[in-house]
């Protein structure tokens, strides 16, 4: 039987210590018809060297090393690696992360047998300086029922085990290069919005390693800011209930504002003038239980 072809999209930076064990999760697939295209973004360590001889180890003609010469962010690596992917299916891994022997495998016989266009599963989450797993990160019931809604107010398909058809950006486009965070999840909204079919694939297909960061507050500004901002650009879209895009509207822009109190009274603000836009209602209930101490 003739096997699809799978381009692997991997972007890399400062990967040299770690994207050895990504590299050998790929080479340990039981589905082996696949390219490796990985998109190095301006950094400057050993990652060519050692990508160049993974390329030896599993075949030259099945790896593809590209540098920017400037860092552009992960949405623009993961676009260059789009472009230059030939096979039927796009899959994603991050040079941090970690799939298990079966995922591609897996998820191309269900491509196949439901038709769908993108499928998913659920991913561990695994501490970096232990490698113990901490967490399962992945959808309920409920949030299956609910699609694409439920994805508002939770982002829980990770990019490390999605893989979807390669066609989706020619309908959909590439990846959004003016977001820092939430990038992943305007692209799966914006698949959904164009009609295509989500599949997900009960288990635990991979690993997604927890880094510490001594900036962790700014980091979940950061994050709670961009999903607020991806929420702004589904507002119109009436597949989801009003009081669903509501609920999500709350929940982020408040998170936003409660991060940048402190350290931005101005943006703090402009959050919470959003809330009064979106979801009155909730802002002044919110009020209602900061003026009681709740």
């Amino acid at each position: 039987m003739n096997k699809s072809l799978v381009s692997i999209i991997m972007p890399a930076y400062d990967a040299e210590k770690i994207i050895p064990e990504s590299l050998a999760t790929i080479k340990g697939q039981t589905y082996t018809n696949w390219e490796l295209i990985v998109v190095e973004d301006a950094s400057c360590d050993r990652t060519e060297e050692i990508v160049k001889e993974f390329s030896r180890e599993v075949g030259e003609d099945r790896v593809q090393y590209i540098r920017h010469e400037y860092n552009q962010g992960v949405s623009a690596v993961r676009n260059t690696a789009m472009k230059l992917g030939k096979g039927e299916y796009f899959a994603f891994l991050d040079y941090d992360d970690l799939w298990k022997p079966h995922h591609l495998e897996t998820a191309v016989n269900t491509i196949n047998k439901t038709g769908c266009d993108l499928v998913y599963s659920t991913v561990e989450m695994f501490q970096d300086a232990t490698n113990k797993v901490i967490d399962i990160w992945g959808p309920s019931p409920e949030d299956i029922t609910e699609f694409p809604g439920s994805l508002l107010a939770k982002n829980y398909i990770a990019s490390n085990v999605v893989v979807m058809r390669s066609c989706i950006p020619a309908k959909v486009g590439y990846f959004a290069t003016n977001l820092k965070a939430a990038e992943d999840l305007d692209y799966w909204l914006r698949i959904a919005a164009a009609g295509l079919k989500f599949v997900y694939i009960p288990g635990i297909y991979g690993s997604y390693r927890k880094k510490q960061s001594s900036s962790l507050t700014s980091q979940l500004a950061m994050v709670a800011e961009q999903h607020a901002a991806v929420i702004r650009r589904y507002w119109d879209w009436e597949i989801i209930p009003k009081k669903v895009r509501q609920d999500a509207a709350l929940l982020y822009h408040l998170k936003a504002a409660k991060f940048n109190l402190k350290t931005n009274p101005l943006k703090s603000a402009k959050f919470l003038l959003w809330l009064v836009i979106f979801h009155p209602q909730g802002f002044l209930f919110k009020l209602f239980e900061l003026v009681r101490g709740k």
